[in-house]
C-alpha cells in the first residue's frame, strides 16, 4: 500500500512595511531578517512546526511586487502608511483583494492588511481621534469571538501587541466584530474564511518596539513579552490546513 504524501500549501505572506524615509534601518539589525516581515514570519512558522506543511512565498506589496491569485491562503501584513494614504501599490492591493476574494480562498489580515481589507470590501478606515495605540493590551471578545476558532485555546481575554494610529470605524456589510480594545475593532471575521485583527500576533515585543523607537522620540517601555499570541496564527493555518484537505477529499469522494 503505498502512503499518499500531502502537498504542500503554498501560503504567501505580503509585506507592506513601508518605512518612512529618512529611518535609521540599523535599528533592526538585531532582529530576524531586519525589517523584511517575510523572513520574520518565517521564524514564525518555524516556531509552531508549520514549516513543513507550508510553502512560503514572500511578496513585498509596498516595493511594487505584485502579488498572484495562485496561493492556498494568504497573510497580509501591517504597515507605517495610512490605508488613506492611497499609495499607487495601496490601490493595486485593493484590486488585488477583490480578485483573491472571488477564490474563496483562506486570507488573514493584520493591522494595516486588517484595515485594507475592511476597505476594499466595503469598511471605512479613519484616524483615531485619540491618538497613537501602542503596547501591550487584552482584547475584550465578543458574543461572535467567544468560542470562534480563530481564537481556539487562547483564553477569555488573550493579550496581545498593539500599534496602530488608524482603525476602522465603519464594517463591511455582512462582517462580524470577533473582539475589541479601548472602543476599537480588534479582531473580525469577513466571511468567506476572510478574518483580520488590528493587534500584531505575529511579532514579538522587540520587533514591535525596534519600529516605533526607531520612528518616534519615545524611549517609554510599551511592549511587553506575551507567549502564546501566535497561537492565533497557528489557528488560522491549521485552518487552512484543514479547509484544503476537506476540499481535497471531496473532489477524490
Amino acid at each position: 500500500m503505498t502512503t499518499r504524501v500531502k502537498p504542500r500549501l503554498r501560503l504567501a505572506y505580503i509585506a507592506q512595511l513601508a518605512v518612512p524615509l529618512g529611518v535609521d534601518r540599523r535599528a533592526f539589525s538585531r532582529l530576524r531578517g531586519g525589517d523584511d516581515e517575510v523572513e520574520a514570519f518565517r521564524g514564525l512558522l518555524e516556531g509552531l512546526g508549520l514549516e513543513g506543511a507550508f510553502d512560503l512565498i514572500g511578496v513585498h506589496a509596498d516595493r511594487g511586487e505584485a502579488p498572484s491569485l495562485d496561493y492556498d491562503a494568504v497573510v497580509l501584513g501591517g504597515s507605517f502608511a495610512s490605508v488613506n494614504d492611497h499609495h499607487p501599490w495601496q490601490t493595486r492591493m485593493i484590486e488585488w483583494l477583490g480578485r483573491y476574494r472571488a477564490t474563496g480562498r483562506p486570507f488573514l489580515g493584520i493591522c494595516g492588511g486588517h484595515q485594507l481589507a475592511c476597505s476594499a470590501l466595503g469598511g471605512v478606515v479613519d484616524r483615531r481621534e485619540e491618538g497613537l495605540v501602542l503596547g501591550t493590551m487584552g482584547v475584550e471578545l465578543t458574543d461572535a469571538g467567544q468560542g470562534h476558532w480563530l481564537f481556539d485555546g487562547m483564553g477569555a481575554e488573550p493579550l496581545f501587541q498593539f500599534a496602530h494610529f488608524d482603525h476602522v470605524t465603519q464594517m463591511p456589510p455582512g462582517a462580524a466584530v470577533l473582539a475589541r480594545c479601548l472602543g476599537t475593532v480588534a479582531a473580525a471575521d469577513l466571511g468567506g474564511g476572510w478574518v483580520t485583527t488590528q493587534f500584531h500576533p505575529e511579532v514579538a515585543c522587540d520587533r514591535l518596539a525596534a519600529y516605533y523607537h526607531a520612528l518616534v522620540e519615545d524611549r517609554a517601555v510599551r511592549f511587553g513579552y506575551v507567549t502564546g499570541a501566535e497561537q492565533l496564527i497557528g489557528n488560522f493555518l491549521r485552518r487552512a490546513l484543514a479547509d484544503q484537505t476537506g476540499a481535497d477529499e471531496a473532489r477524490s469522494a
